[in-house]
């Protein structure tokens, strides 16, 4: 994906980060010491590893990435120094940062934000009338997406503060509105994203919007890569 495209764009950006909020919940729920499994890789301590090295050490981590999720944190973290290579400390500090802020002390006035993960991060399941319905709205969706190219993640990070990949049922809607997606879903169709999508945060409902834009984005290039219409 990112050597074809031979640049790095917001809406790379934004893949990057779902996967960063993938691995945080893990990191969060099960302590993986992400640190330990890279620094042995960096003989002469200069923060940077080799992006084989790199990918071996995701691997025994076991965060269980697809091989486009592991290239985009490649390309966020690719050395300025040595294109080879990945800036493992940078990844490392963002995903310690879930604990604590790296020279906090540093900076007194800083807002800290505590990352929260969601409680629940499969997709519900909805009757089979339900989701019949559902994956109609959703392939309408993903062909307006396709069509006007329409980048998903920027405006619901915008809402996202503390970077846990979900939003409030109302700003869900908000997001949709604002990139003239809204009108296509009417009000059934929104309660049962609600359902599909829903995630307990904090004891608030709100909407895995990683997981809609993810489907959304799937059956927008499945339909993309669709020979009978090119």
């Amino acid at each position: 994906l990112f050597e074809e495209c031979g640049h790095w764009s917001r809406h790379d950006e934004g893949f990057a980060d779902q996967v960063m909020n993938k691995i945080k919940t893990k990191v969060s729920k099960e302590r993986v010491r992400v640190l330990e499994f890279m620094k042995d890789y960096d003989k002469l301590r200069s923060g940077r590893i080799p992006v084989t090295s790199f990918r071996r050490a995701l691997d025994l981590c076991g965060f269980g990435l697809s091989k486009m999720e592991v290239n985009a944190l490649e390309e966020k973290y690719r050395s300025h120094k040595d294109p080879s290579c990945v800036d493992y400390m940078k990844f490392s500090d963002e995903i310690e940062s879930i604990f604590t802020v790296k020279e906090l002390e540093k900076m007194p006035t800083a807002e800290v934000c505590q990352f929260v993960p969601p409680e629940e991060v499969d997709l519900n399941q909805l009757s089979p009338e339900e989701d019949q319905i559902l994956q109609k709205c959703m392939h309408r969706i993903a062909e307006r997406v396709r069509i006007r190219r329409i980048q998903l993640f920027p405006l619901f990070e915008d809402y996202d503060r503390v970077h846990i990949g979900s939003v409030t049922n109302s700003q869900f809607r908000r997001v949709l509105s604002e990139l003239e997606l809204g009108g296509l879903v009417s009000d059934l169709e929104f309660g049962l994203m609600f359902n599909k999508f829903g995630v307990q945060v904090g004891g608030r409902n709100d909407v895995y919007y990683i997981a809609f834009c993810g489907m959304v984005e799937e059956y927008a290039q499945s339909r993309w890569n669709d020979p009978a219409l090119k």
